[in-house]
């Protein structure tokens, strides 16, 4: 009986040894987009932490992608809404050197309400992800996404922050990423307008 299973443990050994080659090779066909699709790289320093993310593993037929700007604050940072308040400024990202991207929207959470030394500020702390309304050239095509990020941090000092972020959407199905309730969770909390509230101004003074 030992003899049967040291006979069949050296048979499996060598399929494993056997095979392993293969399945390195098969990891060196995969196309490099693959590896860089549904989140980009971080980008940070000691106060932020940002990235691009896809709600979706390739471009499929679409004209929208929906992407995110992912932001992790280090504990006592924050950074601004699109109305900052009494000072500060929001997120500003520019996409020169963008392939396939028609438009790209900024879309923004609802914030919270910070007060320091007598000024009113609104933002968010922790971790945030900023949607992105983005439009294709051509649905059907890869998109790659260079961005331009200007960030305002502020702790007990304000500081300004560049970042350049990068994202690759290959072409393929567009099945919804692992980013992709991220991205939803974060798009149902955008505030509506006051139509779509039920609010109206009836006059002013």
């Amino acid at each position: 009986m030992r003899e049967i299973e040291r006979i069949e443990f050296t048979r499996m050994r060598y399929v494993i040894r056997s095979t392993m080659p293969m399945l390195f090779f098969a990891l060196l066909l995969l196309p490099a987009s693959a590896a860089r699709a549904q989140v980009g790289a971080y980008q940070r320093d000691e106060a932020v932490a940002v990235r691009l993310i896809s709600g979706v593993e390739g471009t499929g037929a679409r004209a929208a992608i929906p992407l995110g700007l992912q932001i992790r604050l280090a504990p006592g940072w924050h950074t601004y809404w699109r109305s900052p308040g009494e000072a500060g400024f929001p997120p500003r990202l520019k996409w020169q050197g963008s392939d396939n991207l028609k438009t790209a929207t900024l879309l923004y959470p609802a914030p919270k309400r910070y007060a320091a030394y007598g000024i009113e500020t609104i933002g968010y702390e922790g971790d945030v992800v900023l949607p992105i309304g983005a439009a294709v050239q051509k649905p059907g095509e890869a998109l790659d996404l260079h961005a331009a990020l200007d960030l305002l941090v502020c702790s007990n000092i304000c500081v300004p922050k560049h970042f350049t972020l990068a994202l690759d959407v290959p072409k393929g199905p567009a099945t919804p990423s692992a980013a992709a309730a991220l991205i939803d969770h974060y798009r149902a909390l955008i505030p509506g307008t006051a139509v779509q509230s039920g609010l109206s101004i009836t006059g002013l003074s």
